[in-house]
């Protein structure tokens, strides 16, 4: 899942796996971004430093009742054309 130029892509979700450990440091070592470290700790959103877009805003809202996981939403602005 190197991150290549092309299309934009954005990859979300579980990974069931904390920051440091070998497949997240996989993925950003072969150029993807973690837009929600360190306030996520399993759920990521990754976009890729190749791609322009910016991190506006990262918002984790404390909601216990709706899941074992928190919502997590990255507001992303896009710097290309």
């Amino acid at each position: 899942m190197r991150a290549r130029p092309g299309n934009p892509v954005i990859l979300a979700g579980d990974f069931n796996v904390r920051p440091g450990s070998e497949p997240v440091n996989i993925l950003l070592d072969d150029g993807w971004l973690d837009t929600v470290a360190p306030r996520s700790k399993i759920d990521y959103i990754l976009i890729r430093r190749c791609d322009p877009w910016q991190v506006k805003e990262v918002i984790i809202p404390d909601e216990p009742t709706a899941s074992d996981h928190n919502p997590v939403l990255v507001i992303l602005h896009w710097r290309g054309d």
